[in-house]
This record gives structure tokens, C-alpha cells and sequence, in this order.
């Protein structure tokens, strides 16, 4: 069987949780079939071009292509200084992903099955070649969020967004909705029939081992994932951290900033001095892994999530989660967690309570995500796209 995963021709190099996400289905499908990165640009002439994209390492991929962590470390505004003499360095030139042409048309390569990766990747109008067509879906929130903002560039998205998700409804055999809530908005704002809808249920990223690492102690520390952006609570986060600042050894954090830059100073100019900051500008896999499994808490106050794949990660890592209890994310989490409300006094008081617990049993945390998260469950509502009935006669 021969599966083609549509993806935008900066994938290996942005789109992180899009591409962690994705080339975990990649994985689970290459067990069943042989699996192929696909991307089309227009040429100079106008004409359509297709590629079969070659990562050197699917590994490597899912890291980010960052075979080596970026850390910074010190307090707040020594953190917030050693990041922009970080960001006023050269961009690093990003590796060039070897690919092999096709041509203009897909026609001629017989795919059983043709995933879009995301509706951004649509850039078509005709139905592609395969038996089975499928989408993947991650969220509305820029057709939701476009009117509520004066910020163009949701509009833009929400322009792509819309335009990806018609040619879902008028092209593709079924629709692969990362979950219930989002599958439930696709319905409702862009007419996808229901029947026509799988939410997927979560599971364990490819790139994560999900499990506690023996020999990493777990101190009183607390993550922040990619925080760095207006939608995921920027704003209270400074506050509820500081409420454990007498207690807390180490804040760690991930991810580069996707705000303003002085968004990013005020975050560190309103931490508590003490407070000894962490922050990994670039991750590997097995460092996020290290980072949880060495943590108490991961703060996600997010107010609007396709998923919430930190959430996932954090638990299968045996690390408590405290979240705002918005869908998909109130779904998954599991015992420990912590709900945040709309009392800042309250959601510190909470997130200290935490930092300061040496009793929670963190390994049984990780162990009920295993079970929770597995990819059984996945692997079983993908049956309709690897059944017998589409496939080709030999």
C-alpha cells in the first residue's frame, strides 16, 4: 500500500507541533504501508511541481533539526539579556532537505491514499489522484479569532484555513479532526458533513519516549511550553510563578518567542529576581522529555488549543499540568491536575500547592498516560483510511 502525506515545502523547518503531530501519524502509518513526504510549488512558468521530500533523519525531524539544545540560563533579566544578544546574531542557515521531483501531476505514482497535512498545504482546486483523499485538521481558531483583532495576519490565516477546509469538504473522502472540538467546529463553520469527520483520539507524540526517566531527580521545578504568545496566557503567567519563587529551584522553559518583543521583556522584567530561569531556545526531543520528567508542573494557562500537545507530553513525562479547563485540553487531563480559574490569587495559591508537594505519586501520573495516550486507540480510527476496499488491484 502507498500512502503520500501532503505538506508545505517549509515544513522540516517550521510548524513544529504541526510536524511532531504529523510525523507521529507518518510513524504509525509506515507500519502498514510505504509513507511519502509530498509537496508541490508553482514554478516561474506558472506550472505545478511535485516532490517527494527526503529527510536525512525522521528523527532529526521531530527534534526540530536541532541535534544540539540552545540554553540559557541566570536570573529573569539575565536570561532576558543572554536571549537578545541571541536574537540580534545571525539566523543560522537551515539544512536543505534533499528531494526528488515528480513532476507536474501526481497521476502517474498510483497513491492508495493522499493525507493533506494541513489546509494551508492546499493550493490546488482539483480533486487529487488517489481512491481515498483525506484531510487533517488542527483547529478554527484563526476563523474564530479574525474578527476579534486588529492584528492582520489572522485574517490571512483564516483566508488559508478557509480556503483548506472548503476544498476538505468539496474533495476530500473524509476529514481527520485532531480532536472532538475541533471536529464539532468544522462541522459547524464550514459544513463538513459529521459523517464525513474522525476525531482522532490523542496519543503519544513519535519523538517523546512517554515515560518518567529513572535517573533524572525530580525537583521543585515548573515548565512553561512555548509561552511566549498572547493565546497562551502570556500575560499570568509572570504572577502565578512568582507565588512559588521562595520554593521553586528551577523554571524551566521551551521555545523561542512568537510575540512582540516587548511583550517578551516585560515577561522577565515582572519575574521575581530569585528566581533561577532555565530556558531552552532550541529542544531536542529527549531534553523536553529530560525537563518534564525532572519537573513537579507544567503551567499551560492557554485559552484556545487545537490539542494541547504539551499537556500530552508533560503527563506521559509524570509531571502534573495545571490548565485553564478548556476543550480539548479539560479531556485530557488526567488525576493531579489542576484546573485554573479566573482568580489570580487562586490559580497561584494552587500552582504553589503543587511546587510544594514531595508526595504525588508522579510515576503512576505517567503510567495512566501510557494507557491513556496509546496509540491503539489511533491506530484504530485510522482502519478507514487502510481498508482493503481502497485498495489498488495489483
Amino acid at each position: 500500500m502507498k500512502v503520500g502525506i501532503v505538506v508545505s515545502p517549509d515544513f522540516f523547518t517550521n510548524h513544529v507541533g504541526v510536524r511532531n503531530y504529523v510525523s507521529s501519524l507518518h510513524a504509525l502509518l509506515s507500519k502498514e504501508a510505504r509513507v511519502d513526504y509530498l509537496t508541490c510549488q508553482a514554478t516561474p512558468s506558472n506550472r505545478r511541481q511535485w516532490h517527494i521530500l527526503q529527510p536525512p533523519s525522521l528523527r532529526l525531524a521531530a527534534d526540530n533539526f536541532v541535534a544540539k539544545s540552545h540554553l540559557i540560563e541566570g536570573s529573569p533579566l539575565q536570561a532576558y539579556h543572554s536571549y537578545r544578544k541571541c536574537a540580534d546574531a545571525p539566523t543560522p542557515t537551515l539544512p536543505t532537505i534533499p528531494r526528488l521531483a515528480l513532476g507536474a501531476s501526481l497521476d502517474c505514482e498510483r497513491y492508495d491514499v493522499l493525507l493533506i497535512s494541513a489546509p494551508w498545504c492546499v493550493d490546488f482546486t482539483e480533486r487529487l489522484p488517489a481512491p481515498r483523499v483525506v484531510g487533517l485538521a488542527y483547529d478554527t481558531i484563526p476563523n474564530t479569532i479574525g474578527f476579534t483583532t486588529s492584528d492582520i495576519r489572522p485574517f490571512q490565516l483564516a483566508g488559508e484555513h478557509s480556503n483548506g477546509y472548503r476544498y476538505f469538504r468539496e474533495h476530500c473522502d473524509l476529514t481527520l479532526a485532531i480532536s472532538p472540538d475541533t471536529a464539532e467546529s468544522l462541522a459547524a463553520l464550514f459544513s463538513i458533513p459529521k459523517q464525513k469527520i474522525i476525531a482522532l483520539p490523542p496519543f503519544l507524540p513519535a519523538g517523546y519516549h512517554g515515560r518518567v526517566l529513572s535517573d533524572v531527580p525530580r525537583g521543585r521545578n515548573l515548565v512553561l511550553a512555548s509561552p511566549f504568545d498572547p493565546r497562551k496566557g502570556l500575560s499570568t503567567i509572570p504572577a502565578i510563578v512568582n507565588a512559588t519563587a521562595h520554593s521553586l529551584e528551577k523554571l524551566f522553559i521551551y521555545g523561542k518567542p512568537r510575540c512582540h518583543p516587548d511583550l517578551v521583556r516585560t515577561f522577565f522584567t515582572d519575574l521575581d529576581a530569585k528566581i533561577n530561569v532555565v530556558w531552552y531556545l532550541h529542544a531536542t526531543a529527549d531534553a523536553i522529555v529530560t525537563l518534564f520528567s525532572a519537573s513537579r508542573l507544567l503551567l499551560f494557562p492557554s485559552r484556545q488549543e487545537g490539542l494541547g500537545l504539551p499537556v500530552l507530553e508533560a503527563q506521559l513525562c509524570g509531571a502534573r499540568v495545571a490548565a485553564r479547563p478548556i476543550s480539548p485540553i479539560r479531556e485530557n487531563l488526567l488525576h493531579g491536575a489542576v484546573q485554573l480559574g479566573d482568580s489570580p490569587a487562586e490559580n497561584a495559591e494552587r500552582v504553589a500547592a503543587v511546587i510544594a508537594d514531595s508526595t504525588f505519586d508522579h510515576t503512576g501520573l505517567a503510567r495512566h498516560a501510557a494507557e491513556r495516550f496509546s496509540v491503539a486507540s489511533v491506530r484504530a480510527a485510522l482502519t478507514p483510511l487502510l481498508a482493503p476496499s481502497i485498495r489498488r488491484a495489483a
